[in-house]
């Protein structure tokens, strides 16, 4: 799945651009999203962010991101929104805002495996991601009210230096603060 995500970034990245072209992949997702295993779905809404911002991409690629975006499991929730936010798409916001929460952080970067540096890694690469996700939804929709996002990342930027196991970089800390400061 993420091998066709990662050939699809770099044949879009060609002069002139190509496309993965196969009658079944569309299908193929949507029956992925479906999955019952969490990193298939997790790996599928990453996938079809990425198939769903291609020229001329299949509506249906889109509908399943908005499925995705409600999902139980985190990573899929989040990949999802991730996709849907590039896009502009307010179905993503909910999820965004979720991903400034420590509690739902601590709880999706929760593993036996990698401890706690693998743990703070993951962490700070979704807040990276959210602020991402952030700037391009405020920027995309000027006219919608985003005070509860702006809540989120506001609680996040003044509580961030404290959360555990470790404090959130400044740097991305900073980033919330200048977020918050453009829009």
């Amino acid at each position: 799945i993420n091998a066709l995500a990662v050939l699809s970034t770099g044949l879009g990245s060609l002069d002139p651009p190509e496309t993965i072209d196969h009658p079944d992949l569309v299908d193929t997702f949507a029956t992925l999203a479906d999955d019952q295993d969490d990193l298939i779905r997790s790996q599928t809404a990453f996938a079809l962010g990425v198939f769903a911002l291609t020229p001329a991409a299949d509506p249906l690629l889109t509908t399943e991101l908005e499925q995705l975006v409600d999902d139980l499991y985190s990573d899929t929730r989040y990949n999802a929104a991730l996709a849907l936010a590039r896009q502009g798409n307010l179905k993503s916001l909910g999820a965004v805002i979720e991903m400034f929460d420590p509690e739902a952080l601590a709880l999706s970067t929760d593993s036996e495996e990698g401890g706690v540096k693998m743990q703070v890694f993951k962490r700070d690469t979704m807040i990276k991601n959210a602020l991402d996700a952030s700037k391009t939804l405020m920027e995309k929709n000027p006219a919608t009210d985003f005070n509860a996002l702006r809540t989120a990342v506001k609680t996040f930027t003044d509580t961030a230096a404290d959360w555990k196991p470790l404090a959130v970089p400044n740097s991305l800390i900073e980033r919330g603060k200048k977020l918050l400061a453009e829009q």
